[in-house]
């Protein structure tokens, strides 16, 4: 058993290494495309309940949000579809996906436009409760 033998199991242990990396990464990819799916399609469904609000008596069938007027229901989806571009952000963050000069560029956007106006005085008007968890969800992962 000369030295010839070591190096071939060596060989053998690093490529069985490496195929067992890949297929962990594989998985992991394949596991990021499903979940970014999904938040896709449910931003096409609130996509579609700004186009078409008839629809909005289907998924609320008890009528909670009936009495609203519509701009304020036209703004509540807006939201919805708002905070998953912020989830998936914080994503790409998270994962290492994006720089920290893009990351900054996005937080400066989020603290610029979406934070600085109105819409963070909103609260006490309809869906307060719901909006201001929403609001300082986004706060926590903006590093002020």
């Amino acid at each position: 058993m000369g030295s010839a033998f070591w190096l071939q199991n060596v060989i053998l242990l690093v490529t069985l290494g490496a195929v067992v990396w890949q297929l962990i990464q594989v998985r992991r990819a394949t596991l990021r495309d499903a979940v970014l799916r999904a938040v896709e399609d449910h931003d096409r469904v609130n996509e579609l309940l700004l186009q078409y609000p008839q629809l909005n008596r289907f998924i609320d069938p008890d009528g909670n949000y009936a009495g609203w007027p519509r701009d304020e229901d036209d703004f509540a989806t807006l939201l919805t579809l708002a905070l998953g571009r912020f989830e998936r952000l914080y994503m790409f963050q998270r994962e290492g996906v994006v720089d920290k000069a893009l990351w900054d560029s996005w937080v400066r956007w989020v603290k610029n436009t979406w934070l600085a106006g109105p819409i963070s005085q909103i609260g006490l008007g309809f869906g307060g409760s719901i909006l201001q968890l929403a609001v300082s969800g986004i706060y926590q992962w903006i590093d002020w």
